[in-house]
């Protein structure tokens, strides 16, 4: 809803395989999927940030 395009759509699991980005709910849970690991170095808010470059890429 926040695009200026539309219809909009959100494609995952493309393309090769980069890496999981977990909510910055998974975070304050832990685990496996957002222990700091040589594969990964997100922050809680990596996903957040991702979601709010897109939007800002998307209405340039």
């Amino acid at each position: 809803a926040q695009s200026k395009l539309m219809p909009t759509f959100i494609i995952e699991l493309a393309n090769g395989c980069v890496g999981y980005i977990p909510t910055e709910e998974a975070f304050l849970g832990g685990g496996y999927e957002t222990d700091l690991a040589r594969s990964s170095k997100l922050i809680p808010k990596a996903g957040e940030m991702v979601v709010q470059k897109s939007i800002e890429l998307l209405n340039l």
